[in-house]
């Protein structure tokens, strides 16, 4: 469904993105999804704020040990994953895609780009991202 937040950004509306399973047959398809929270600690109240402020990623198992943000690039670092992709509205950029074992990627923010998310994927073809990022203050 990324395809739905690329068109959302572009429309320069940033939704933050879920996990959830949405099973009917139970065939071994349900209870893979679900959003890893950073609150600052094991409370429901704290928990709630997190996700309120948008403190949290979704995944079906890959992790996201840590993304980082300055003026002009956005960095992930994770447990090795087979590729990694940063998404904008800016379509055409060599530096969009990484593949092979990757811990770590790295994307410079183009001047066109109005947002950033980040997708990984791991050797079974399991997901994990993160929300859209307003960049270039836009």
């Amino acid at each position: 469904s990324g395809v739905y937040f690329d068109i959302w950004g572009n429309a320069g509306r940033l939704v933050n993105c879920m996990a959830a399973d949405d099973s009917h047959n139970y065939s071994g398809e349900q209870t893979k999804s679900f959003i890893m929270v950073n609150a600052a600690e094991l409370t429901k109240e704290a928990i709630m704020q997190s996700i309120h402020e948008g403190n949290y990623y979704p995944s079906q198992g890959p992790r996201i040990d840590s993304v980082t943000f300055d003026s002009n690039k956005i960095r992930i670092k994770c447990p090795k994953v087979k590729t990694v992709v940063f998404y904008s509205n800016t379509v055409w950029c060599e530096d969009r895609v990484f593949t092979g074992g990757v811990e770590e990627a790295e994307y410079k923010i183009k001047d066109t780009d109005k947002y950033v998310r980040i997708e990984l994927i791991d050797d079974s073809g399991r997901m994990a991202w993160t929300s859209p990022v307003a960049v270039n203050n836009r």
